[in-house]
């Protein structure tokens, strides 16, 4: 007796069972066919095949400087100038420079307990940094007469 076909055979198994099976059988016959055709790709030599991905951004660089508005009464030739908070995000470092009247060229500012004479230019380097930072630093100013008359502003310069 000889063998029927399997395609015969799978079409009569097919007739005789409901239509909810035949369409259950041939999704899973197509799902089958999908994995086969999917699979020389999930077998494929890595080395050939590359991806790249690149993700950048760009980060604005923030320097600032601020004196709190905190001014005490002179203490004899000494007069409290409060809190320098100072922040700078770049990479490079930064400086922090005080820009001064001329009528307090001469005069000192008390920086932590540092004293840094101001310069006759009406400029000077009073901090920096190497490297980005965030810092905060006492600030007095100590003149020879005690009088404070004059102008300072801050400015901080990115490296």
């Amino acid at each position: 007796m000889e063998k029927e076909p399997f395609w015969r055979e799978f079409f009569i198994m097919q007739y005789n069972n409901s239509v909810s099976s035949f369409v259950r059988r041939v999704g899973a016959a197509a799902a089958f066919g999908a994995l086969i055709a999917a699979t020389p790709a999930a077998f494929a030599d890595p080395s050939q095949d590359s991806y790249r991905l690149t993700v950048s951004g760009y980060v604005p660089v923030v320097c600032r400087a601020n004196l709190d508005n905190s001014v005490a009464a002179s203490n004899g030739n000494q007069v409290d100038l409060g809190t320098l908070h100072e922040f700078c995000n770049s990479a490079n470092g930064y400086q922090v420079t005080v820009d001064h009247s001329p009528e307090l060229a001469g005069a000192t500012l008390m920086i932590d307990g540092t004293a840094v004479r101001l310069s006759d230019a009406g400029s000077t380097v009073i901090s920096g940094a190497a490297q980005p930072g965030i810092a905060a630093h006492k600030v007095s100013l100590v003149t020879e007469n005690g009088q404070a008359n004059g102008t300072l502003s801050i400015r901080v310069t990115a490296l």
